[in-house]
C-alpha cells in the first residue's frame, strides 16, 4: 500500500505528464496485432534516463520490470515485479547506451529509445500485444510508472506504484480512456 503523499504526488503528476500515446492496430502496420508507442518528455539527461532503464536498483523505484542483473548488455536476464513473483524472461536483445535498449518482458518485446534535446531528452517506449485490451491496460500501467519516473528524476521522493497500488492513482480511468481509443497527448 502506498502512502497518501505518494498517492497525491503521483496522481497530480499523471495529470500534467508530457506523454504521448498511440495504440496502433495491425491494419496500420505489419507484425503483431497491436502495438503501443509512448513518448515522454523529460528534463533529465540521456545518461540519467539510461541508468533508470538498466539499473535494477533504479528500476525497482519506478518500473514493473525489476531484473536480476543490469540490462546494459546483451544476454539472458530474468525479471520480477515483486521479490516473491515467478521470474519472467527479460533477455536483452540490444543495448546501445544511452540511446537504445530492447529486451524481452515475458513473451513480448519492449523497445526503449532516448533522444537528446537541449533541455533534456525524449524517452520512447514500444511494445507489441496480441489484443487491444492488453495494449490499453499496459498503456495505463506505463502511464502511472512514467509519472513516478518523472518525479524521481526531478528528485521527488515517491514510492513505486505498480500492481494494485496503481488503482489508487487513477489507473482504471486511464485504462478506460485507452480502451475507448482516446490516447492521451499532453
Amino acid at each position: 500500500m502506498i502512502t497518501d503523499t505518494t498517492r497525491t504526488r503521483v496522481a497530480e503528476a499523471i495529470d500534467g505528464l508530457p506523454l504521448r500515446t498511440e495504440l496502433i492496430t495491425a491494419g496500420d502496420r505489419t507484425g503483431p496485432a497491436f502495438a503501443l508507442a509512448q513518448t515522454l518528455e523529460l528534463t533529465a539527461t540521456p545518461a540519467e534516463v539510461w541508468a533508470h532503464l538498466t539499473d535494477p536498483g533504479l528500476l525497482a523505484q519506478w518500473s514493473p520490470i525489476v531484473p536480476d542483473r543490469p540490462l546494459d548488455s546483451v544476454g539472458a536476464a530474468e525479471s520480477r515485479e515483486n521479490p516473491g513473483d515467478d521470474p519472467v524472461d527479460a533477455t536483452v536483445i540490444t543495448a546501445d547506451a544511452p540511446h537504445h535498449l530492447s529486451h524481452r518482458w515475458g513473451g513480448g518485446l519492449v523497445t526503449w529509445t532516448i533522444v537528446e534535446r537541449p533541455d533534456g531528452c525524449t524517452l520512447g517506449l514500444g511494445q507489441d500485444f496480441a489484443t487491444d485490451a492488453e495494449a490499453a491496460m499496459t498503456a495505463a500501467g506505463w502511464h502511472v510508472c512514467f509519472a513516478v519516473l518523472s518525479l524521481r528524476l526531478r528528485g521527488v521522493d515517491v514510492e513505486r506504484v505498480v500492481g494494485a497500488d496503481a488503482m489508487e492513482v487513477g489507473w482504471e480511468g486511464l485504462s478506460a480512456q485507452y480502451s475507448a481509443g482516446s490516447p492521451r497527448s499532453d
